[in-house]
């Protein structure tokens, strides 16, 4: 179903609604002994950073969402769990997957929109139903939804 790949210290799988960091390989070990898999939801993510490779150091890319701990500083990002390293032959694959991270994104928001919606258009309907909203009033505020 989801897409996987592989870093310095890890890898990153995305499934339909989160991404799975798994840690394998020594390198992995030595920043994460004893880390296991690693699950976060697609719409608890705010921010994905992404530092690109060069010939002199390896990138990251590093998922931040409420409740985690975002690392600062290179050294410090290395070993946090949310972020998985890449050498610059791997930097088009990790660009591609933080694209792909990001459309699902916003596809979740906008379905999480559209539902917000129709909530409203449900609950206009209920009062246009008990005659606390007139006809035009209904009209202009489904209008006014629809036209967002």
């Amino acid at each position: 179903m989801g897409s996987l790949v592989e870093g310095v210290n890890g890898q990153i799988e995305l499934l339909q609604d989160r991404i799975r960091i798994t840690r394998r390989g020594f390198l992995a070990f030595g920043a994460h002994p004893w880390a296991g898999d690693k699950e976060i939801l697609l719409s608890e993510i705010t921010a994905i950073k992404f530092k690109r490779a060069s010939l002199m150091a390896s990138g990251f890319i590093q998922f931040l969402y409420p409740g985690g701990q975002e690392a600062k500083g290179f050294h410090r990002t290395v070993a946090d769990e949310n972020t998985v390293m890449f050498w610059p032959r791997h930097q088009k694959e990790f660009a591609e997957l933080r694209e792909a991270i990001e459309q699902k994104r916003q596809q979740i928001k906008t379905t999480a929109a559209s539902l917000d919606e129709l909530e409203i258009l449900k609950k206009l309907a209920e009062l246009h139903r008990s005659g606390v909203l007139s006809d035009d009033e209904f009209d202009a505020k489904k209008r006014a939804i629809l036209e967002h």
